[in-house]
């Protein structure tokens, strides 16, 4: 499966960064650059400086997170369309 880039419309899950966060799901509402801007969490207050990093906003009030906590869910008609093939192994 090739892994595009979270874009608006998509589904997120927050997968790195604050435990208060972890395994929460979103719908993408905006990415804008956030180079070299510290990041502040708005459940724990904690600031969090990661760098060059895309800002992706979830909730359309400019909250988010940055974009390498996150990752892409696909939606199910792009799963649907894979193939999957298995090597069965040769008996002995």
């Amino acid at each position: 499966m090739s892994e595009r880039p979270i874009s608006v419309g998509d589904l997120v899950m927050v997968v790195r960064g604050h435990e208060c966060h972890k395994g929460e799901v979103y719908t993408v509402h905006g990415i804008e650059p956030a180079t070299a801007i510290p990041w502040k969490c708005k459940r724990c207050k904690e600031v969090v400086k990661v760098g060059e990093y895309t800002f992706v906003d979830v909730t359309g009030r400019s909250e988010g997170f940055p974009d390498s906590w996150l990752r892409r869910i696909p939606p199910l008609t792009e799963l649907e369309g894979e193939r999957t093939e298995e090597k069965l192994k040769e008996p002995a």
